[in-house]
């Protein structure tokens, strides 16, 4: 484990969260071994406790960029690359203040790697309003806990977060397609993979949020991005799926069929 500041209004390190490391470690292991200098942006970074615990595993040819809108997060994530990864290590980590939905906007997208990225991560506010109202009825406001509703809940239905990281990658996508922009390639590279974390279930039975989020994600981005299988954890819950560019066919290193850990949906 490792040891992270954490500001209270901050969303906590969750368990669960561990297979969105083990599913973008392995997509880039998948990749000539994991030898490559391969990049990682962890979107609504918060801590850096996703993206740090990527970059220490991956080594040292790996680099990353968390973005958040949150001030407080950035800071607190470049101290913890500090902490975490030593000085050196940290200077392979960036963080941008912004909405992660809007990475295509000129200011934001100049703070971020011009080649792309190879994986994009994101563990989004997933809850509904009526979600996290029935949580505070039963638990107290937030389970008597001090992190921000802005870390939890995504709106009346939550997909809204899942809906715009997807519109706005696809949209990028096609701008660069259409070469609007010359001086960088896509956020999420051809044959990047795009990564979220998602509910192990959905109204007290387990499973089935895999399938509803990759249904509002391809529906937000216009069927440019597409399922292509899911990461189930040690329990076999389903905690992440795995999504890329669609008309590139599916990347043939991705370790969608057959690992120890996902499935195809193809």
């Amino acid at each position: 484990g490792m040891s992270l500041l954490v500001p209270e209004e901050q969303l906590r390190p969750r368990p669960s969260s561990g297979s969105l490391v083990d599913a973008a470690v392995q997509v880039l292991r998948s990749v000539d071994g994991g030898a490559s200098a391969s990049r990682i942006l962890d979107l609504g970074v918060g801590s850096g406790a996703l993206l740090l615990a990527m970059l220490r595993e991956l080594g040292n040819a790996c680099s990353g960029h968390g973005v958040d809108i949150d001030e407080a997060a950035v800071r607190t994530c470049l101290a913890n690359a500090r902490h975490v990864l030593g000085e050196t290590g940290a200077s392979r980590v960036g963080a941008v203040l912004a909405d992660f939905t809007r990475l295509g906007e000129p200011e934001v997208r100049r703070q971020l790697a011009k080649e792309g990225y190879d994986v994009v991560v994101c563990n989004p506010p997933y809850r509904s309003e009526q979600q996290q109202a029935a949580y505070d009825r039963s638990t107290g406001r937030f389970g008597g806990n001090t992190e921000h509703a802005k870390t939890l809940v995504a709106g009346e239905t939550g997909l809204e977060m899942y809906e715009g990281v997807a519109a706005c990658l696809a949209h990028d996508f096609a701008d660069c397609m259409a070469d609007r922009r010359k001086d960088a390639e896509p956020v999420l590279k051809r044959g990047g993979t795009l990564i979220f974390q998602v509910e192990a279930g959905m109204r007290g039975a387990t499973g089935g949020m895999a399938k509803v989020v990759g249904a509002a994600v391809e529906r937000a981005s216009g069927g440019r991005l597409v399922m292509r299988g899911t990461h189930v954890d040690e329990r076999g819950l389903e905690r992440a799926i795995l999504i890329q560019h669609a008309g590139q066919g599916q990347t043939s290193d991705l370790p969608l069929a057959g690992g120890p850990n996902t499935s195809s949906d193809e």
